[in-house]
C-alpha cells in the first residue's frame, strides 16, 4: 500500500510541475492497473475491467507536432486522406476513439507550421494538405455550413428556453 501512495504522491507532484503528459498517464496506468486487478481478485475474476488509458508515447510534444507536419505535407489532395487513428498509430499514440491527443496535435502543427489542412467525413474521413483552390472552397463551404447548424441549434435552444421560462432578462 505504501508503494502505491507513494506513486500516488509522484502523481500530484508531476501534475503541479507540468509534467509531460506521458510521464502522469504511465503513472496513473500502473495505479489503476494494480487496484483493478486486485479489484478482480476481490471479485474472483469476474468483472473487472479497465480500459486502456490513451498514451502519448515517447517521443516529445514538439517531436510530435513535427512528425505530424511532415505527415500531413506528404498527405496533399483529398484523395490522400489520412485517418486520425493512423496519423495518432505513426505519432505513437495510443488512445480512444476520440481522437483527443491526435486531433491536439495535428492543430498544433497546423498552427505551428501554418499548414493549409483540411478535414473531411466523407468515407474516407480524416486530412489532407489542401491540393488547390477547389479543395479550399470546398472545405471553407463545409465549415460555413457547420457555423449555420450550430447558429439554428443556438436559436432553437434560446427559442425552446424562452418558451419554458419566459423572456430572457437583458443581464443574462
Amino acid at each position: 500500500m505504501n508503494r502505491h501512495f507513494n506513486i500516488f504522491i509522484r502523481i500530484i507532484t508531476l501534475l503541479c510541475s507540468n509534467a509531460q503528459e506521458s510521464e502522469i498517464r504511465d503513472l496513473l496506468g500502473k495505479v489503476l492497473g494494480v487496484a483493478f486487478a486486485q479489484l478482480k481478485a476481490i471479485k474472483g475474476g469476474k468483472g473487472a475491467t479497465i480500459q486502456k488509458l490513451p498514451s502519448a508515447g515517447s517521443l516529445s510534444e514538439e517531436a510530435r507536432v513535427k512528425k505530424a507536419r511532415d505527415i500531413l505535407v506528404s498527405r496533399k489532395g483529398k484523395k490522400k486522406v489520412i485517418s486520425s487513428t493512423d496519423l495518432g498509430k505513426q505519432l505513437g499514440i495510443t488512445e480512444d476513439d476520440t481522437h483527443v491527443i491526435s486531433r491536439r496535435i495535428i492543430l498544433k502543427a497546423i498552427r505551428k507550421y501554418k499548414l493549409p489542412v483540411a478535414a473531411t467525413n466523407t468515407k474516407p474521413p480524416g486530412y489532407f494538405y489542401i491540393a488547390d483552390r477547389s479543395e479550399l472552397d470546398e472545405y471553407r463551404a463545409s465549415l460555413q455550413s457547420r457555423i449555420w447548424e450550430t447558429e439554428d441549434r443556438l436559436r432553437l435552444i434560446i427559442e425552446n428556453y424562452v418558451e419554458h421560462y419566459g423572456p430572457l432578462d437583458e443581464e443574462e
